[in-house]
Parts: structure tokens; sequence; C-alpha cells
């Protein structure tokens, strides 16, 4: 049974996540409107809110330096009792992240017809 509230589609972006003045690092390996799955080895606890950056720079020249999205863990994922990663729920989509997941989805779409 699919829980998910929007289609992911596969990415490959690296993230920032901030989290109780702590650091972490991570990478999205899918995205959609409403989530996405971060593989990451520093997993927060199931239900922990904190904030994610992705760097605009990595996509286009902008004025803005990164997305900021607020988040909370919903799932984690692990194999042999080792994390690797969370399954995420954006809180409040930001334009800047719903114009990033549309773009995305646009360009896989066509890689996929060439």
């Amino acid at each position: 049974m699919e829980k998910r509230k929007a289609q992911r589609k596969p990415a490959n972006f690296y993230v920032s996540i901030f989290h109780d003045k702590t650091l972490c690092r991570g990478v999205i390996m899918n995205l959609s409107e409403s989530g996405m799955y971060i593989q990451t080895q520093e997993c927060l606890p199931v239900e922990s809110e904190f904030s994610i950056h992705i760097p605009l720079d990595m996509f286009v020249s902008s004025k803005e330096t990164d997305i900021i999205l607020a988040a909370k863990v919903v799932r984690l994922v692990k194999a042999d009792d080792i994390h690797h990663g969370m399954g995420i729920e954006v809180l409040v989509p930001q334009s800047n992240y719903t114009e990033l997941v549309e773009n995305h989805r646009v360009h896989s779409e066509m890689l996929k017809i060439a």
C-alpha cells in the first residue's frame, strides 16, 4: 500500500541537514513535492524536525544560495543494523523547491525519451 502523497523521481543532490545546532550531510536519492529520501549515515530519530539546505548553485546562477526547507523524519532505512538513510516529509514546500522538483521531473522525462 502506497502512503506517499506524490510520486518520487530519482535524484542525486547533495544536501546539508541542520538539527539542534548540528550539521549533517547527505544525498537526496529521490524527491517529490511532499518528500524525499536522503541517504546519510547520520540519521535523526523518527519525528525529528529539522531544516534541509539544498545549494542552488548546483543548478543555476541565482541570487539565492540555498533552498531551505522545514522537514520531518518519517522513516529510517537500515540494513545489517546500520542506518543508511531517512524518509523525509517536507513540512512547508517553498516555491523554489517546488520549481526544482518540477524542473527535475521534466528533465528526467526528457532523458527517458532520448
